[in-house]
């Protein structure tokens, strides 16, 4: 049986341990957390498998339970990941608080290509909070310069803003002055 090597297990692992902080405690997020304090202290790689198919199980029952990666692992290094999931994870939750709900479903609909509007202010929090989180990778993989260095200060990513572009009058005007 081939098992599941630690930074496999770390990386899997931190979503659900971001997870169960935004949950309500019950039976199930307590076994869940313990079954990841087991994994964490595993003597083989083989346990480590184990721990991992029992936590798969019981996420199943919940409808937010993060799913696991599927393909290639991301090539962020895993602090940067972490930190960008946990940055993603107070976003929603703090659109999803902002109030005014019903203003917000009313006035705010999602990019033009998708059409629509949010179902719910859960989903149009998930959205913000994927725009965050699209940003912050963006800004760390930015060329020539790196616009944020995945660290976080006082829980907060310090990122330089994007490049103002040139609007297209202004950048005609430039040509003509050349």
């Amino acid at each position: 049986m081939a098992g599941m090597k630690e930074e496999n297990w770390v990386r899997n692992t931190n979503p659900i341990r971001d997870w169960l902080n935004t949950q309500e405690e019950d039976m199930k997020t307590l076994t869940i957390k313990n079954t990841i304090e087991l994994g964490d202290s595993a003597e083989n790689d083989e346990m480590r498998s184990v721990y991992w198919t029992a936590i798969r199980n019981m996420g199943k029952g919940c409808d937010t339970f993060p799913q696991s990666a599927i393909g290639k692992p991301s090539s962020l290094p895993q602090e940067v990941q972490d930190n960008v999931r946990t940055v993603k994870n107070r976003l929603v939750r703090a659109f999803a608080e902002v109030g005014e709900a019903e203003l917000i479903l009313a006035t705010i609909f999602p990019h033009g290509r998708t059409g629509g509007a949010y179902a719910t202010i859960d989903a149009f929090a998930e959205a913000m909070a994927e725009k965050g989180a699209k940003a912050l990778i963006d800004g760390y993989r930015a060329k020539p310069e790196q616009r944020w260095n995945g660290e976080m200060v006082d829980d907060l990513p310090i990122m330089t803003a994007p490049p103002v572009k040139p609007k297209k009058a202004e950048s005609a005007e430039v040509s003509e002055e050349e």
